[in-house]
């Protein structure tokens, strides 16, 4: 009698501590579906505002909750989208395809391969259309002056296909050995071609005066109302301690003209350089009226001291 009393008390202690944890799973599910429709709703809310780096971070935290949500897949790829990273959208939405299964993400990829696909057509088509600025001349960031060598002959503008722009663009300015893949009104990707780089530079020359421009590489840009430059350079700040530099150790920045032949540093903006092309993804900072859209001229410029 006392065990089989004994073994009914178990019994029901076992089914309050059932009971209970199944209070406690339910309490978590709950608050976990506040939290995920909290996120999908914030993540939507970001992207009609156009602020798709805030909605991905919403739709991130959404994934996390649920790796099963579609819709967190399909709105985190869309802000990707329209950030113009066409290879990162296609990566999400599959990553969601194995995921989910979702046969609506099975249609939003094949929607976004297509318009990759018309992205890349048009920009094809726009070739004979590409926007072009001779070479003026101008003096680079801290040169001295002088009147400009006149070329021995004109070299005709890049196909933008020639170009590695590493994300989509809606349209391409091309100079000889440039281009500016513009993304948006205030994004832009510029790419130096063949800048005939080599392992390193010598760096604050014995011969040099102090802190004039001893190397650069620069593509200018820029309408009668704002003028810039996207450049990795180097200077003599220390004449005669001779040292060798390679071209990713010396300083990349934006700067922008501000008057009477000086110019401000506005960025600093890490380049991504090849052996064939040095690559700058530029965002102009707010407070800075300049849209890539109304770009009248642009030109490139490689210099080295000793070298001209």
């Amino acid at each position: 009698m006392k065990k089989k009393k004994i073994l009914m008390i178990s019994a029901g202690i076992l089914i309050l501590l059932a009971l209970g944890t199944a209070a406690v799973m339910a309490v978590i599910s709950s608050r976990n579906d506040r939290l995920l429709a909290g996120y999908l709703d914030l993540g939507n809310k970001y992207l009609v505002e156009n602020d798709y780096e805030q909605a991905i971070v919403e739709f991130e935290k959404a994934i996390a909750i649920d790796p099963k949500q579609p819709a967190a897949y399909e709105g985190m790829a869309r802000a990707w989208f329209s950030l113009g990273d066409t290879q990162r959208a296609v990566g999400i939405i599959e990553e969601g395809i194995e995921q989910t299964g979702a046969r609506e993400l099975k249609e939003l990829l094949a929607q976004m391969e297509e318009e990759a696909a018309l992205q890349s057509a048009a920009a094809a088509e726009e070739t004979q259309e590409v926007r072009t600025v001779e070479g003026t001349g101008a003096e680079g960031v801290g040169a001295e002056g002088g009147e400009a060598e006149s070329p021995e002959e004109e070299v005709p503008p890049l196909f933008p296909e020639e170009l590695d722009f590493g994300e989509a663009v809606s349209q391409v300015i091309t100079g000889p050995d440039y281009g500016i893949g513009i993304v948006s009104d205030r994004k832009a990707v510029i790419v130096l071609k063949d800048p005939a780089l080599i392992s390193s530079y010598l760096t604050n020359r014995a011969d040099s005066d102090k802190d004039v421009l001893e190397h650069e590489w620069a593509v200018f840009f820029g309408n009668e109302g704002s003028r810039f430059n996207i450049s990795i350079t180097t200077w003599a700040y220390a004449p005669g301690e001779e040292e060798q530099m390679s071209a990713a150790a010396m300083q990349s920045n934006l700067w922008v003209e501000e008057g009477g032949g000086n110019w401000g540093n506005i960025l600093d903006i890490t380049p991504v350089i090849h052996e064939n092309w040095i690559r700058w993804t530029v965002v102009i900072p707010d407070g800075y009226e300049f849209s890539f859209m109304d770009i009248t001229e642009s030109h490139s410029e490689i210099y080295h001291i000793g070298m001209e």
